[in-house]
């Protein structure tokens, strides 16, 4: 264990190991019905705010949150069962 925490990884371990990742991410995000994904990446992935989400989905702010914090919660339980 301790040599493992130790190592230097290379380039194309770590390039590896990032790219697993993210299909694990990605596949994890279409476990997610579309109608909250969808704000998840508006919010995580591009970086906006809820006011912009709102303008964009022609959504109010308020359900923008809710969907968000469903998202996370789905997010989060697909997360544990699949450890």
């Amino acid at each position: 264990m301790e040599r493992v925490l130790t190592e230097r990884v290379s380039a194309d371990e770590a390039q590896n190991g990032v790219a697993l990742e993210v299909r694990r991410m990605g596949a994890l995000l279409l476990r997610i019905p579309r109608r909250y994904r969808r704000v998840l990446v508006l919010r995580e992935i591009e970086g906006l705010g809820i006011d912009r989400i709102s303008d964009r989905l022609g959504r109010p702010e308020r359900g923008v949150r809710k969907d968000l914090a469903h998202a996370y919660a789905l997010l989060t339980r697909h997360l544990l069962s699949s450890r």
